[in-house]
């Protein structure tokens, strides 16, 4: 599920515009409210997304592409984080939210 969503993200071509962070949000955020969900691979899945988002800078003017890209995720970072936070209906972390809050706090 990981690597579709992160395929979605990387593909858009266009920055999202009618809610698609949103649901592909859901759709992890209902997967971290899971007992088995593996936060780990979440960790590592996020921050691969962090370092490829970031590679961008490093080309003055960066490309559209990246850009978007780097929107992109922003956007479904944001709306993870909301989701699991929204979602919580205990004390314990949502899973993964940690993770995604720490890479917005980079951007």
């Amino acid at each position: 599920m990981l690597e579709a969503v992160g395929r979605r993200l990387e593909t858009a071509g266009v920055i999202f515009s009618f809610g698609e962070q949103d649901r592909l949000a859901n759709a992890l955020a209902a997967m971290a409210g899971r007992a088995d969900f593996n936060v780990t691979g979440f960790e590592l899945w996020v921050n691969r997304m962090d370092k490829a988002d970031f590679l961008i800078w490093k080309e003055s003017p960066p490309k559209m592409e990246g850009l978007q890209r780097f929107e992109n995720d922003t956007y479904f970072l944001s709306a993870f984080v909301a989701r699991v936070v929204v979602g919580r209906d205990d004390e314990r972390s949502g899973g993964g939210e940690e993770a995604a809050l720490g890479r917005l706090k980079r951007r």
